[in-house]
């Protein structure tokens, strides 16, 4: 596993939405606040995440799009659903993790896509012993509306705040 800073580069992983002042533009349409739908499957979908996360089940990745873009805290940015899974295999043979806390705390629809944003606290146990490291960030995701009606992670960024107090 390659640890590093994140650049701007790592930034441009999707083109929606922009940044632009105090609210979030697209070059075409505004994104709306999520519909109850949205939020029921996004619900469905974090209800998964956090089931197989806990688990270190790489079932996970069975959530993933296939052209997945993900920048985890201070990795390689990850592109595609096979090297998720094996990221995630590496980081699970060497740790438990447990998401201690994730609170979504905006959503917006714009088509077939929900963006996301919110923070998150870990919490990473290695499996050879010693302590526990608790990690805490923020994270922008979208998720986009794949097979059977539910959502799959397309793209995200977290962005690491350091050691819980």
């Amino acid at each position: 596993m390659t640890w590093r800073a994140l650049t701007a580069d790592d930034m441009i992983w999707v083109n929606i939405p922009m940044h632009k002042g105090d609210r979030f533009v697209t070059s075409d349409s505004q994104p709306l606040p999520a519909s109850p739908r949205a939020l029921e499957r996004l619900a469905e979908y974090r209800a998964a995440e956090r089931a197989a996360y806990n688990a270190g089940d790489l079932a996970l990745a069975d959530r993933f799009a296939a052209d997945l873009v993900l920048v985890p805290n201070g990795v390689q940015t990850l592109k595609g659903r096979e090297t998720a899974r094996a990221f995630f295999g590496e980081v699970w043979s060497q740790y438990q993790a447990r998401i201690v806390e994730a609170v979504d705390e905006t959503a917006y629809e714009l088509g077939p896509l929900l963006i996301v944003t919110g923070y998150f606290v870990l919490e990473l146990i290695p499996r050879a012993g010693g302590e526990a490291v608790i990690d805490k960030g923020r994270y922008v995701t979208v998720l986009k509306l794949g097979t059977n009606d539910r959502y799959e992670l397309w793209r995200e960024a977290a962005v690491d705040q350091g050691a819980a107090d």
